[in-house]
């Protein structure tokens, strides 16, 4: 996403200073208005990745040969990776004659509470960046509206939606406030075969 026109003009040339960040997730308005929060019972933001470039480095697609790609390895996102088969990357333009960083990563471990909370450094500390010209983001996103019972506006009335066999979570009743989404069931749909054995001895 290209950053506003005015910050990219203001910082060509210098470090931009980043002391904090706020989001929100929202949707269009069908009027072409200004744009409209998403309920946080329609879409819940699990964890987020995003990287700040500047204009001497541009983001990069790379293909992988399959899962047991060398650079993979140096990839750990903790999660890994989206996909086994390509990945966007940073790569360095070699044009940068400063000692600043021409990117930098931005992220949360919180989940939904995200969203309009402002996450401020320590006084004294920054990241920055130089020249700063884009922003990308890499959200795990659960979606949990129930698209014939749920309003995508504002107010709106959580319901539960389909959800895998292995969910504990209630589907009717006082208790069946959230998706068992949330939760991260294992679907039914896939079936992994692990190689591999390990002991595991008290100290």
């Amino acid at each position: 996403v290209p950053l506003p026109k005015d910050i990219v003009e203001r910082f060509d040339g210098r470090g931009m200073a980043v002391v904090g960040f706020e989001l929100d997730q929202v949707r269009r308005s069908p009027s072409g208005g200004d744009d409209i929060s998403v309920p946080m019972s329609v879409a819940y933001n699990h964890h987020f990745e995003s990287t700040m470039v500047g204009k001497h480095a541009a983001f990069e697609k790379i293909r992988f040969s399959g899962p047991d790609d060398p650079r993979l390895r140096k990839m750990n996102m903790g999660h890994g990776v989206p996909s086994h088969s390509e990945h966007w990357t940073v790569r360095d333009l070699g044009t940068s004659l400063g000692t600043l960083p021409i990117s930098q990563d931005f992220g949360g471990a919180n989940g939904g509470e995200v969203r309009k909370s402002f996450h401020g450094y320590a006084p004294g500390f920054a990241q920055v960046i130089d020249s700063p010209t884009h922003l990308q983001v890499t959200p795990m996103q659960i979606d949990t509206w129930h698209r014939e019972l749920m309003n995508v506006s504002h107010p709106t009335r959580f319901v539960p939606g389909p959800v895998p066999r292995t969910s504990l979570a209630p589907l009717e009743g006082p208790d069946a406030v959230y998706s068992g989404l949330l939760e991260c069931p294992v679907t039914t749909r896939i079936r992994k075969e692990v190689e591999g054995a390990y002991v595991a001895q008290p100290r």
